[in-house]
């Protein structure tokens, strides 16, 4: 689930961003500040996700900061402020049994599935930018980085969004579309390295 929030301000310019390669342990050192991000982001129109509490956060990313070729960046203004996050890894030979990947896979049909499994692709899991930080270009800023060496990279997000614009605009192609278990309507979004650089 990538997605940059509903709202519109501006409060952050770009230049005031520092970017962070992180590892694992600096990935879970993070959590509470996370925490408070993603609930900014994704507790509102249209995801309506439930407030998480830090336990419940914990559970819900824990798998996902033990993925194999985990690749997670983070954005800090000058101050200290985290302004946005994103990570993914490499698409599995395999989908893991969840109801998320079942439903990607049913949704848009073996052939397109397969084609995103292929060993040459990138899974963004997770795009979460600060309401003070967007259309500042943090979020291009955070995609940029953590695909820059990916030959194609993919992600999902809330058909109605304000993220598919932010997609589109960056150049990412429309790949399919499929609905959770749920009921989230969700869109895949696909980008290869003339997009991203």
């Amino acid at each position: 689930m990538a997605g940059v929030g509903e709202t519109e301000d501006v409060a952050t310019p770009v230049s005031s961003a520092a970017l962070a390669h992180l590892d694992r342990d600096a990935a879970d050192a993070q959590l509470v500040d996370w925490l408070r991000l993603y609930n900014q982001c994704f507790t509102g129109p249209p995801w309506n996700e439930p407030h998480r509490d830090l336990v419940a956060y914990r559970d819900r990313i824990g798998t996902h900061l033990e993925h194999p070729g985990l690749d997670v960046w983070q954005a800090r203004s000058n101050a200290g402020a985290l302004l946005g996050v994103a990570y993914g890894w490499p698409a599995p030979a395999g989908w893991p049994d969840s109801d998320f990947y079942r439903s990607l896979a049913a949704g848009l049909g073996p052939k397109r599935a397969t084609w995103l499994r292929e060993e040459s692709t990138f899974e963004v899991a997770e795009l979460m930018v600060s309401p003070l930080a967007r259309r500042s270009g943090v979020g291009h800023l955070l995609l940029k980085a953590l695909c820059a060496h990916q030959p194609v990279s993919w992600l999902a997000t809330h058909r109605e969004s304000n993220a598919v614009g932010f997609y589109r605009r960056l150049g990412w192609a429309r790949h399919g579309g499929f609905t959770t278990a749920s009921g989230i309507p969700l869109e895949v979004y696909v980008a290869d390295q003339s997009f991203i650089s």
